[in-house]
């Protein structure tokens, strides 16, 4: 009984995240300091996808993008996301280290990419980048969390 709800609520939690990607993507993508770029059709159709929960249809139009410009630093964070919501966390940790090269003040890139090393069970690799966000943005809602005595 148990796992069968488990599973369900995992199917339905599934559904629901490409609407949760949506805003993540949308929100954030450049420090405050940068005006953000102009979206590319394929960094659009990419959203575009996400918001009619098509993660295959995604990852084509994000990949496009960066093909189409290889430092756009927002398509590479938003494939990424895409390959966390595919399971795909050893995919996904490249594309936030390029979003990271081109762009290293990218908050949400580094918040992401911690988030994939601590799946591919590199705790060590996603301590150094939490501790870098919390370096690089200590206002960041993220870093302001203090744990529980």
């Amino acid at each position: 009984m148990y796992t069968h709800a488990r599973m369900s609520y995992g199917k339905r939690l599934l559904r629901l995240l490409p609407l949760l990607l949506v805003p993540i993507l949308l929100a954030a993508q450049t420090p405050s300091s940068a005006s953000p770029p102009e979206n590319s059709k394929a960094f659009s159709d990419g959203t575009a996808a996400l918001q009619r929960g098509d993660l295959a249809a995604a990852r084509a139009a994000f990949t496009k993008a960066i093909h189409e410009n290889p430092r756009d630093a927002r398509a590479a964070n938003a494939l990424g996301l895409v390959m966390l919501a595919q399971n795909d966390a050893a995919s996904a940790i490249p594309q936030f280290q390029t979003a990271l090269r081109v762009q290293p003040s990218f908050v949400n890139a580094r918040i992401n990419l911690s988030s994939a090393l601590l799946q591919t069970h590199d705790v060590e690799g996603a301590v150094k980048e939490a501790r870098a966000v919390v370096r690089i943005a200590p206002n960041q809602p993220d870093t302001t969390a203090r744990p529980a005595k």
